[in-house]
């Protein structure tokens, strides 16, 4: 049992020995590329994911702005579906932007330690131009779910030009084309934010545009 003790204690010295050595200057070099890298990766994969969020929602919303006629069941219910589709794919845009600049400002000191201050600006692209063309792009999915439910509903009457029915019709109807309106209007500010973004902040272009320059990297 005495040899025992005495070897644990001598393992116990050792070991303190070891953590009170200080590290050399290359380690610690080391352990900050590490730590650069990390954190590189981890912006790099929340640009990714909203990058692909993006693109869904918005091809998801040029299906829907086809312009191909809606006048049966069968083709309502198809349309309603792509509207429910395009209504997740925004909550998911949302999310992963909101990931992203939360990241980014919670890690803003480690961001800034380890030389990565150009991934700062990152948070300012939950900026109002966007708040307001998702707000734009809810109210224009909200407008053409009422015209379609309606439409459905109702469609008997309407195919026989019912008046009452027609006029509601026409109301939900003149209510979506304005929300279509409101929708590409936000859409060209939010553009116009993030094209001024991208010029002012050039090292970022890989990680916001589907089709990055290859001589700008970060």
């Amino acid at each position: 049992m005495v040899a025992i003790k005495m070897f644990f204690l001598a393992m116990g010295a050792a070991l303190s020995l070891v953590l009170t050595v200080p590290l050399h200057a290359a380690e610690v070099k080391v352990l900050d590329d590490l730590d650069k890298t990390v954190q590189t990766d981890a912006i790099k994969a929340r640009c990714s994911r909203y990058q692909q969020a993006l693109q869904a929602l918005q091809k998801s919303l040029d299906d829907l702005n086809s312009g191909e006629e809606v006048s049966s069941i069968f083709r309502i219910n198809k349309v309603l579906a792509q509207v429910a589709e395009s209504e997740k794919l925004l909550t998911a845009a949302n999310g992963e932007l909101a990931a992203l600049t939360a990241y980014v400002a919670v890690n803003r000191e480690k961001l800034t330690a380890a030389g990565l201050e150009a991934f700062l600006p990152l948070a300012q692209l939950d900026d109002v131009s966007y708040r307001q063309y998702q707000e734009a792009v809810r109210a224009y999915l909200i407008a053409f779910k009422s015209l379609l439910y309606y439409s459905k509903s109702h469609i008997s009457a309407l195919r026989v030009g019912r008046k009452a029915e027609m006029d509601t019709h026409e109301k939900l109807y003149s209510e979506y084309v304005a929300a279509t309106d409101r929708q590409g209007e936000s859409f060209s500010e939010w553009s116009g934010f993030l094209f001024q973004f991208i010029q002012d902040n050039p090292a970022l272009r890989p990680h916001l545009e589907n089709n990055p320059r290859k001589e700008e990297k970060l």
